[in-house]
């Protein structure tokens, strides 16, 4: 084991401590280890992506980290995907401007999306628009009790985009 760890490289670091937690987990039931499966998935697909716009901007990892207000070594395992991205919005948006995402552009907002997929939490832009809006809170809350179907649930979602109910 001992070697795998060290010939691996980091990928294979992270291959090898999944392949440890799935023998650790083998007691659990199957849908916690799905879950821990698909929390490491997106966290290395956030780490990715970060890596990619950074890259794209010609930024080091060790500029990108201090730009963040990270340590190099934290940054470097959230590329990797071992660290979760951080939780905090304004450190967030840091991150995601340090490595050229412009504001309010589709590219945040897949930024913001992965960082939520990996953390189990709400994207940062979506929280701030619910926390500006009163109604949402209580749209959402009436979405969810009325269990509404996926006709239903289409209906609604071209209805937001403007396109008419009845078009499809």
């Amino acid at each position: 084991m001992k070697s795998t760890w060290q010939k691996g490289g980091l990928a294979g670091n992270v291959a090898f401590a999944a392949q440890e937690k799935v023998e650790f987990d083998k007691s659990c039931n199957k849908l916690q280890y799905i879950a821990m499966k698909t929390k490491e998935n997106a966290c290395q697909e956030f780490g990715a992506f970060v890596k990619a716009a950074r890259i794209k901007q010609g930024i080091t990892a060790r500029d990108a980290a201090k730009g963040s207000e990270m340590l190099s070594s934290n940054f470097s395992k959230i590329e990797h995907g071992v660290l979760r991205p951080p939780l905090g919005g304004e450190k967030q948006r840091k991150m995601a401007r340090v490595i050229g995402l412009i504001s309010g552009s589709q590219e945040e907002a897949r930024f913001f999306d992965l960082a939520a997929r990996a953390n189990d939490a709400t994207p940062v832009d979506v929280a701030d628009i619910i926390s500006r809006e009163e109604a949402l809170p209580m749209l959402l809350r009436t979405i969810g009790n009325k269990r509404l179907g996926k006709d239903d649930i289409e209906k609604l979602v071209r209805l937001v985009r403007g396109e008419s109910a009845i078009d499809k």
